[in-house]
């Protein structure tokens, strides 16, 4: 058994993980100098079917000799997909294959591979984790894996996330077959199920989902986080994409966000939740981009057992849809830590 196995039947309420979150400023590279204390640390991304899910570790590996674990995408290799995966494995990366059957083991490996890495003289993990081709499954469960780490001591994690370049949305979506929580350490297990609901929604390119989750659901007050980057084309189409929830939404509980403040998104879902839970359950549901995503689920993780994290999805028949990095990149630098201590093996 490893080290890190038997932690994985524990709630995450009772590991006691404790994060402090702080926003990093969008950069259009990322020079040696830039990543600072993270230069050499090891990075976790994903090998997907979209051009842009390679430009961090592309990035990264021109200016370090970063350790790298590659996980390809379990379904829809198509599109970039084996041109990414080749390139990987010219690069020399460890890869890391995870069917559907097999996602929480693939997550146990890199728990394991993460609890053995050699930490700073103060007992510190620095680790660089790419969301950007992340599907929201796995951005949970990377987060899950780095909860039983900093049992172990303090883990530093450097989140960044390459934005698309412009495209169009999609004319429409395939039905939603799947609706549940991301994962079990993001489901809200303590809630008191006669308080009333209340719903927050981070709005995406799906037509019209977004007004699905709402209606399903039937909250009793909603909360809407608009998107904004330096692209006012795609806050036109964003506009237009979600019009009728944004119609039956009160305005004062809608929000833009800027890609480029990420810790003004993080604190902003904090401040909403925290009250909310005062007198009502919490449930977030996060479209659009994966920053978003993060944002919400680290603030689930202030909250453990209380806030659940939505994932809504139609799973196979979801579209594929190639999309190259705009050349910017932000993120979060996060600092997990433990109130159980657990000796090193």
């Amino acid at each position: 058994m490893s080290q890190t196995e038997h932690l994985w039947s524990v709630p995450l309420s009772d590991l006691g993980v404790r994060v402090r979150v702080n926003g990093l400023p969008m950069v259009s590279a990322l020079s040696h100098e830039w990543q600072g204390e993270f230069a050499n640390s090891p990075l976790i991304y994903t090998i997907g079917y979209e051009a842009r899910s390679r430009f961090v570790a592309s990035a990264l590996r021109s200016n370090s000799s970063t350790p790298t674990l590659a996980c390809p995408v379990n379904r829809r290799r198509t599109l970039s997909f084996e041109s990414n995966l080749a390139w990987a494995v010219a690069q020399g990366f460890t890869i890391v294959e995870q069917t559907e059957s097999s996602l929480a083991a693939g997550f146990r490996a890199i728990t394991t591979h993460l609890a053995e890495c050699d930490r700073d003289r103060d007992g510190r993990l620095r680790v660089v984790v790419d969301v950007s081709s992340m599907s929201r499954v796995r951005l949970a469960s990377v987060l899950s894996a780095i909860a039983r780490v900093c049992a172990f001591g303090p883990v530093t994690v450097r989140f960044l996330y390459a934005p698309v370049a412009f495209s169009e949305p999609p004319e429409d979506v395939a039905p939603v077959s799947i609706f549940e929580a991301v994962g079990p350490d993001f489901a809200a297990i303590e809630q008191e199920w006669d308080l009333p609901l209340t719903l927050l929604i981070g709005l995406g390119y799906e037509p019209d989902r977004a007004l699905g989750a709402h209606e399903y659901l039937e909250p009793d007050e909603t909360w809407i986080f608009l998107p904004t980057g330096t692209d006012h084309r795609f806050d036109d189409a964003l506009i237009r994409t979600n019009s009728h929830i944004l119609s039956l939404v009160d305005p004062v509980r809608q929000f833009a966000y800027s890609l480029a403040e990420p810790g003004e998104i993080w604190r902003l879902i904090y401040s909403i939740t925290s009250g909310a839970l005062n007198r009502s359950r919490v449930a977030l549901v996060p479209f659009g981009p994966k920053l978003f995503t993060l944002a919400s689920l680290l603030v689930a993780f202030s909250f453990p057992g209380r806030v659940s994290v939505l994932r809504v999805s139609a799973g196979e028949g979801e579209a594929t849809e190639d999309h190259e990095a705009s050349g910017s990149v932000v993120g979060f630098d996060v600092e997990f830590s433990s109130k159980r201590a657990e000796p090193r093996r």
